[in-house]
């Protein structure tokens, strides 16, 4: 096997952990207010709030685990302890979120969900930092790196197909409410993320521990002016703000649309319609790694991504004209076409951070995919935050109410489609303008590797 080749169990296993990274980042979101809004009454603008306060409190938590996890040396490497102990935490205290009961001030089960979130995210954080910077440290190769990641797209959209069922789930009727159906849906849930989570911390072997291992200590302000001081990594990081906000932001309308405006309120129906369109969007992308692979290794990381934005701007488009009650059904065809987009997009970005970190030992003679790693969740993290909020406040000021249900007027509905389409479809042109701008081309990549390897030998 060539050393640029890893064993694929070992991709697969960094794969599985993409479960925890998809329950931790957007389960939440993806539930909030339908639980928390539709089942226990709170108002979107205090779940936003909630949302916001809790997952900024995660971002600044990155850096600092980053630094941690640079700066540790253990017999089990760098990484693999946080692993171990971020995992099995995660999946103890999932289920906390959602066994809030029902009928307390509405400021108590605020300050409940504001808890019990910090306390998930906390050891979400221990896991997810460290299982991040694997995809920069399994292989040292350009395009072997897209294939590594493409394991985790592929475990992300599986969970996310999955996710897209929970809410049908919840709804059945062994279960005396959707609230109780939560309760033990996420307990399965948990257990899920212990099972995932654990496989990374065993079977992934960090690449670079030898390196890091002689290389002094980095104070964690310094690294992280060492970091922004990156031209590449900025360019990642401006392409992850405004993916974010596309992706997020109307998340919350596309669900109202659904349920209220397609089905008048029928929410068992919205909810088989939502399962059927994340399951084509999970087929669809996962259709498309592929073809994301092949792209990448013929023509590069930016061929790819522009050729994911394309696609992405016709799935944006799409949305006004396929969300109709005339044809509920047709909000599959929307799923499919934005696993097509979205999907190699992200595959493409993910594996930029390890040619960012090559650039960065080049330069500066250090190997930091922790500090890089962490960084670049912060920002995501800071930047959904922003969207938990802004994307309810953005709901709320298009007129909706919820106690109108489905007799929302013409205008609510109307303006409502129109932020779902336009707030995407700004976010994907202007990341059509950052891609020019990012300069490490699969040519750059594999001289800045001739350089490292001759002067600190091949890993």
């Amino acid at each position: 096997m060539s050393k640029d080749k890893i064993p694929v169990y070992s991709k697969a296993s960094y794969g599985a952990g993409a479960f925890v990274l998809q329950m931790g980042n957007q389960s939440v979101q993806y539930l909030a207010n339908l639980i928390f809004n539709i089942e226990l009454g709170l108002s979107l603008g205090l779940i936003g709030l909630a949302m916001m306060i809790f997952r900024i409190y995660d971002a600044f938590l990155d850096p600092y685990m980053g630094n941690l996890s640079d700066n540790t040396r253990t017999k089990l490497g760098r990484r693999r302890p946080f692993l171990f102990i971020g995992a099995v935490l995660s999946g103890l205290t999932f289920p906390l979120i959602w066994m809030i009961p029902k009928g307390l001030e509405t400021y108590v089960t605020l300050g409940l969900f504001i808890v019990a979130a910090i306390i998930f995210y906390t050891s979400f954080t221990i896991f997810v930092v460290p299982w991040e910077t694997l995809s920069a440290e399994l292989s040292p190769d350009y395009h072997e790196r897209t294939s590594v990641v493409s394991y985790r797209i592929l475990a992300q959209m599986l969970a996310w197909g999955f996710m897209g069922w929970i809410y049908a789930i919840i709804n059945l009727p062994i279960f005396e409410n959707p609230l109780q159906g939560m309760r033990w849906t996420a307990t399965g849930i948990g257990l899920l993320i212990i099972l995932f989570g654990l496989l990374p911390a065993f079977f992934c072997k960090e690449r670079f521990e030898k390196v890091a291992s002689k290389q002094h200590k980095i104070g964690f302000l310094e690294s992280i002016k060492l970091s922004l001081s990156n031209k590449p990594f900025r360019v990642v990081l401006g392409l992850l703000v405004l993916m974010t906000l596309g992706e997020n932001l109307v998340i919350t309308l596309g669900q109202y649309l659904n349920i209220y405006y397609v089905f008048d309120g029928a929410k068992a129906k919205a909810s088989i319609v939502m399962g059927y369109s994340d399951t084509a969007k999970t087929i669809t992308s996962v259709l498309s790694l592929p073809i994301a692979l092949w792209i990448s290794k013929r023509y590069g990381k930016r061929r790819l991504m522009y050729t994911a934005l394309c696609t992405a701007i016709i799935a944006v488009i799409s949305k006004w004209f396929f969300i109709t009650p005339a044809h509920p059904n047709w909000q599959i065809i929307i799923g499919a076409l934005l696993g097509l987009g979205f999907t190699p997009f992200w595959v493409a970005l993910v594996a930029m951070i390890g040619d960012v970190a090559d650039y960065d030992e080049d330069k500066n003679r250090t190997r930091r995919e922790g500090s890089y790693t962490a960084i670049y969740t912060w920002v995501f993290k800071f930047s959904l935050a922003l969207t938990l909020f802004l994307g309810n406040v953005i709901t709320e000021s298009t007129g909706f109410q919820l106690s109108l249900a489905g007799a929302q007027s013409y205008e609510t509905f109307l303006i409502m489609r129109i932020a779902l389409v336009g707030i995407t479809g700004i976010c994907v042109l202007g990341c059509f303008w950052l891609v020019k701008s990012y300069p490490l081309t699969s040519q750059k990549a594999y001289e800045i590797r001739q350089r490292l390897e001759a002067r600190r030998g091949t890993v």
